[in-house]
């Protein structure tokens, strides 16, 4: 598939589900990162109309530091990039940031397939709340069977599940004129628990096709 196809394609399809999605523009005090952001030198992106950045931070817990990995993609007219940092943090600081580039190369084919993943419009975990862990009806009933006997019946109730510890991904996602962020934490393991939820089916594919772009050594 021809590059400027792909790109027309993606930038067609992306603008309309931003448009559909709500992004607004948010002031540059209200970055979460923007601190850990400047001390790589990482501002925010002048971008024209149709280009896109997208930032996933991705938080482990019990580690020092905001972050210990950060996915850039960037998508200009019909170029398209990713990098990776790694960041190692004290208690006080940050103590070192590597940059990384890809193993495995960036086509317009990962990008095709992160706009069908609905990357720059997907819903926060907040969404799906109800789906994870959803109302249980704890009312009960008397039914009067044909034998004569007595039974007390309620509704089926579907497993709720919480994961308190894992990690966390925060998505940003930068337009010309518009920013907005959403949030998963451990999508991969809610996704095994609860394997019918679209929108972790989703997340997880897309973090699956950023991931494998590089060799698990760079990690």
């Amino acid at each position: 598939m021809k590059g400027w196809y792909v790109g027309l394609f993606i930038g067609f399809k992306v603008l309309w589900n931003v448009h559909a999605s709500g992004m607004q523009p948010k002031p540059l005090s209200m970055y979460r990162f923007m601190g850990l952001a400047n001390k790589i030198g990482l501002k925010p992106p002048m971008l024209k109309s149709g280009e896109f950045e997208v930032r996933i931070w991705n938080q482990k817990s019990f580690q020092y530091g905001e972050a210990q990995i950060l996915y850039v993609l960037t998508s200009h007219r019909d170029r398209f990039g990713l990098v990776k940092y790694v960041f190692k943090s004290g208690k006080k600081r940050l103590k070192s940031s590597k940059k990384l580039k890809p193993d495995k190369p960036v086509t317009d084919s990962l990008w095709y397939q992160l706009a069908q993943q609905d990357i720059l419009a997907l819903p926060d975990e907040s969404a799906i709340e109800s789906q994870l862990r959803p109302y249980h009806d704890t009312s009960t009933w008397v039914t009067v069977e044909k034998d004569s006997s007595i039974s007390i019946r309620g509704h089926k109730r579907e497993k709720s599940v919480w994961i308190l510890d894992g990690e966390s991904y925060y998505f940003e996602v930068f337009g010309q004129d518009s920013y907005r962020t959403y949030t998963y934490s451990n999508p991969k393991s809610y996704l095994h628990a609860k394997p019918q939820i679209t929108q972790l089916q989703k997340v997880v594919c897309i973090l699956n096709s950023i991931e494998s772009r590089f060799l698990p050594s760079s990690k």
